[in-house]
């Protein structure tokens, strides 16, 4: 694997302005969204990640983006997803956790994946 692709600050102000919340999630919302993820996912370490985002608001957003990762990842759980693509997200929230939860690596994740489930 080249260190471009795990080096997700190679991404940093690439997709500023392109991303927008399909709503104004609310807390609330997001943790409902958030509990009903980890009940599917089985990886420790993607569940970790998610435990994360819900709880460490303070590192969610990204400022070289203009984007906060609960948001994605709030807008990724309003898709409904197939086991495939679950196993996607699982997987980038496990290199998340074990890569580095810098505000980057979250939105920049996500973001790759959102982009991915809404095509």
């Amino acid at each position: 694997m080249s260190n471009t692709f795990r080096n997700v600050h190679t991404y940093d102000n690439m997709w500023k302005g392109r991303y927008f919340p399909t709503q104004n999630w609310s807390n609330e919302n997001k943790k409902t969204l958030f509990q009903q993820l980890l009940r599917r996912l089985t990886d420790p370490a993607a569940k970790q990640m998610v435990q994360i985002i819900m709880n460490d608001q303070s590192q969610n957003y990204d400022v070289s983006n203009d984007a906060n990762a609960s948001d994605i990842l709030a807008d990724i759980c309003s898709i409904p997803v197939e086991d495939g693509e679950l196993q996607l997200l699982e997987e980038q929230l496990a290199d998340n956790f074990m890569l580095g939860k810098c505000s980057q690596g979250r939105t920049t994740r996500l973001y790759q994946i959102l982009i991915a489930l809404r095509k």
